[in-house]
């Protein structure tokens, strides 16, 4: 994630509390602080209860699980990236350069190991 965010910067800010308490965004925050950044885009939700703010963290991470990839315009998207993106964003450049859908699917069926809940 450190190197996503050097390259494109921080484009989804951390929701937070007035208070600093992180709502959601807690990969960014680590990501920040191990970049030494002194500021990142927030964006403060003091409008929802504590109880709101669990579920939200749960369907956030849910919704995510739930997605799916539409095969064939991912290759399509993948093959106009450059190769140092490619690398970037975790895929491999062999794997699309060659067309292999079977491949690409394996790739972005399989859970990253080190995923965990920010809940």
């Amino acid at each position: 994630m450190c190197s996503s965010d050097l390259r494109f910067g921080f484009r989804v800010p951390i929701l937070i509390k007035a208070n600093g308490d992180i709502i959601d965004g807690h990969l960014r925050y680590k990501s920040a602080l191990s970049l030494d950044l002194l500021e990142i885009p927030c964006l403060v939700a003091d409008d929802m209860t504590d109880s709101e703010i669990k579920a939200f963290r749960i369907s956030v991470n849910k919704l995510a699980e739930l997605a799916e990839w539409d095969d064939d315009l991912l290759h399509q998207e993948l093959l106009n990236i450059s190769d140092e993106d490619i690398e970037l964003i975790g895929f491999d450049k062999k794997i699309i350069k060659q067309n292999n859908k079977a491949e690409l699917k394996k790739l972005i069926c399989k859970p990253p190991e080190d995923r965990k809940s920010v809940v």
